[in-house]
């Protein structure tokens, strides 16, 4: 076998090789069941000895499949690519790809005055087997569920199912991170509380703020209008909205903004203007980005496992491609992380101060 190319090297090679038939081998590279651990191994030695690759392509021709993924995102790339959070929820999703050896192709928007332009493209030319949809507020005027279904592919929805009938879709219990959020504030002793919203609002971050209102009103406290500010989930817009409640007369003891990074840019805004966290006022985020780890102080949020709400997608969509009936909805549980950001009430407050 020495004198054997690497690029010449064909499945027949590695049948001969491994003592087995053609099927076997094919078998074995598609990670499919019913094959004896021994033969497995067996065969896998031979692909490394040989250095084997299969051709996909072909391989997806005789399984009438692309072998592909497609990731549906409605935003443009940069914006996908700013996020720290979608960011790890796509090496989710790559690492269950890895194991069934899937590749993804991920189409973002890229035409403004009609953002479903580029996907319809992909669709009609039947580029992938099947696809997840990132749920923004931008997806339900696409009617992207329509075109998928008229193409006869299936599809999950990576965020809440808002609007969308007979959908799979996997997400966060963001609903119960925004009680997480106004329970540890409220254990705190923190009454008045400022919160930084989004616009426009997804979804998910709608039950974010839901749940933060509705232990705000077991606890008869009434979410004050003027204590809330918005911004569109980047830093930036976290740094515009921090002044328009920490430089109120009666501002709040604590702030509960709706992302990691807006209230990391919250924090920037205080360093910046000799406030300190969390002796002047507590603040919490949402997501648990790598950064909120490593900030100073650190960030108390809520953690929702972005890597594996990835994976329980891509999961969730590899068995609707092979012909199961899953569950239509997989919930991803969320957590409060505390950090250094926030402090009972007597150790805040920038009116004590």
């Amino acid at each position: 076998m020495e004198t054997t190319t690497r690029s010449k090297v064909t499945i027949y090679q590695v049948a001969a090789e491994a003592g087995v038939s053609i099927s076997t081998v094919s078998k074995v590279l598609a990670n499919k069941a019913g094959i004896r651990t021994a033969t497995r191994t067996r065969v896998n030695e031979a692909v490394e000895r040989l250095g084997y690759s299969p051709n996909l392509m072909a391989r997806g021709l005789m399984r009438g499949q692309t072998g592909i993924i497609g990731l549906l995102f409605p935003y443009i790339a940069e914006q996908l690519l700013i996020d720290p959070h979608l960011l790890r929820v796509i090496q989710g999703i790559e690492e269950t790809l890895n194991e069934r050896d899937y590749n993804l192709l991920l189409a973002t928007s890229k035409d403004t005055l009609n953002p479903a332009s580029s996907f319809e493209r992909l669709l009609r030319g039947h580029y992938f087997d099947g696809a997840i949809i990132i749920e923004t507020s931008e997806i339900y005027g696409m009617d992207l569920h329509k075109l998928l279904e008229q193409q006869n592919r299936p599809w999950v929805l990576m965020g809440y199912p808002a609007g969308l009938l007979r959908c799979y879709a996997v997400y966060a219990d963001e609903f119960m991170g925004g009680q997480l959020v106004a329970d540890h504030l409220l254990s705190l002793g923190h009454r008045r509380i400022g919160l930084i919203n989004a616009r426009p609002q997804p979804s998910g971050v709608g039950e974010r703020v839901r749940g933060f209102q509705k232990v705000l009103d077991a606890h008869q406290i009434i979410l004050d209008e003027s204590l809330v500010a918005f911004g569109n989930f980047q830093e930036e817009s976290g740094y515009r909205a921090a002044p328009l409640l920490l430089q109120r007369p009666d501002p709040p003891s604590a702030i509960f903004a709706i992302n990691d990074r807006m209230a990391l840019g919250v924090m920037h805004w205080a360093h910046e203007n000799g406030l300190r966290i969390p002796e002047d006022f507590s603040i919490i985020g949402f997501d648990d980005i790598p950064a909120a780890a490593t900030s100073h102080p650190a960030l108390t949020t809520v953690c929702q496992p972005a890597v594996e709400i990835g994976r329980e997608t891509m999961r969730l969509l590899f068995r609707l491609l092979e012909g199961e009936k899953p569950p239509s909805h997989i919930i991803v549980g969320t957590e409060l992380i505390c950090r250094s950001t926030t402090a009972p009430l007597k150790a805040s407050g920038l009116l004590a101060s």
